[in-house]
């Protein structure tokens, strides 16, 4: 089995400070340290964070099943009080870097897969439900669009 980098909750908590900061100009941004002292939001990132690597060792999931719990649990838990989705991207996207891995997506697909695990989709400008989707599912659309990274990316 091959074994993959994991995100640790200081990370996560970084991608969230650095989130909020650039997607609110003007708006008080939640500090690092004092993020880093709540024990239930630590938890409840750290616990997301574990799910990745359950799917790992006791479902044998591959990478993408792990990258699409990851962020299905980031999505559906709200460990945030605002930007879970928007964190569940950056995390998805964070995991798959450090594992030098990169999605074959837009960004506007990216985001309608996140929606889209809430069960609602956006055409037109509006907002309608859909059919949730799944973990599995998830997991099948990152196994299709999952690249592998090379030097030649990052010009």
């Amino acid at each position: 089995m091959t074994e993959y980098a994991y995100l640790e909750v200081d990370d996560v908590l970084g991608f969230y400070v650095d989130m909020m900061a650039a997607s609110e100009p003007g708006k008080v941004v939640p500090v690092l340290q004092t993020m880093q002292a709540d024990t239930e939001l630590c938890g409840c990132v750290a616990s997301q964070l574990t799910r990745a690597q359950n799917t790992a060792h006791y479902e044998e999931g591959d990478f993408a099943a792990q990258a699409a719990t990851l962020t299905y649990g980031f999505v559906q838990r709200h460990c945030f009080g605002d930007g879970n989705k928007r964190l569940a991207a950056k995390v998805l996207l964070g995991f798959l870097s450090i594992n030098g891995f990169t999605l074959a997506v837009s960004d506007d697909g990216l985001a309608d897969w996140i929606l889209a695990v809430t069960g609602f989709a956006i055409e037109d400008d509006v907002t309608r439900r859909v059919e949730p989707l799944n973990e599995d599912t998830l997991a099948a659309r990152i196994r299709q669009c999952l690249q592998l990274f090379t030097a030649l990316d990052s010009k």
